[in-house]
């Protein structure tokens, strides 16, 4: 029985009879693309060509060669997102109750207007909570401004269900010093929500019941609206059309 040739297979394109130095040339440069493949490094070269060549593709944020490379986020939905969680957090300083709430009563230092004098006694500490009113409303502006940007009709149907929170609390509000403005944008009037009753803002905006924990809630939706819209876009483009690029165009390639 004849002997076993690699060459019977015609692996390295020569004949039998071909000459010994060939062959073996040829299967160092086979073993080496083999070892190549199996390190990962033609599939980096992949990903580095094709991250070049097909604008939906990002760059990797690491190494990781199983990670899924994924088109650039609509800014206007992580502008949403972003906005929305500092909302979330200006109105959870409003609303936290307990030992924490800025609404608690505490010993603060006043003076006394007629002598001079400083006075420790139980009260509100006003300063604090116009600070965190004041924060609240600028957070809330953005939210209006940025879910207003967005194309995404979920965001936009939260960021309008948002504002006509404000608009049924719109007299309420106005009589602590805060009015609705054009493009439902909000403004304080710093002086008389100094001097507005206490519990009339503690109605407000304190407790999860409070329109602050209304539009806090909203300001939830909206942020996991968003998150929702950047994950799907890693998937289909705007067109509603599935994105081949989302994953890679590594399949074509059996890699």
């Amino acid at each position: 029985m004849a002997g076993f040739s690699i060459n019977n297979f015609g692996l390295f394109g020569g004949s039998s009879g071909g000459s010994s130095g060939n062959w073996m040339s040829n299967l160092l440069s086979m073993t080496a693309d083999y070892n190549s493949i199996r390190s990962g490094a033609y599939s980096k070269l992949l990903r580095s060509y094709y991250g070049k060549t097909n604008s939906p593709i990002r760059k990797k944020d690491s190494d990781d060669d199983n990670k899924k490379v994924k088109p650039e986020v609509d800014q206007t939905v992580a502008s949403a997102k972003s906005d929305a969680d500092k909302l979330k957090k200006s109105a959870a300083a409003l609303t936290t109750t307990g030992t924490n709430s800025l609404f608690k009563e505490k010993e603060i230092e006043t003076v006394d207007e007629e002598t001079g004098e400083k006075v420790k006694t139980m009260g509100y500490d006003r300063k604090a909570i116009t600070s965190a009113i004041k924060s609240f409303v600028s957070d809330y502006n953005k939210m209006v401004d940025s879910g207003s940007d967005s194309e995404n009709t979920t965001i936009l149907q939260k960021t309008l269900a948002m504002t006509q929170i404000t608009n049924s609390n719109s007299k309420l509000l106005a009589k602590i010093g805060i009015t609705v403005e054009k493009g439902n944008k909000l403004k304080v009037d710093e002086e008389k929500l100094n001097d507005a009753d206490i519990n009339t803002i503690k109605t407000l905006f304190n407790g999860i019941g409070s329109y602050a924990g209304q539009v806090a809630s909203r300001a939830g939706q909206i942020s996991s609206a968003a998150m929702n819209a950047s994950l799907n876009s890693s998937l289909y483009t705007s067109g509603a059309s599935y994105n081949r690029n989302s994953y890679s165009s590594f399949f074509d390639y059996g890699i």
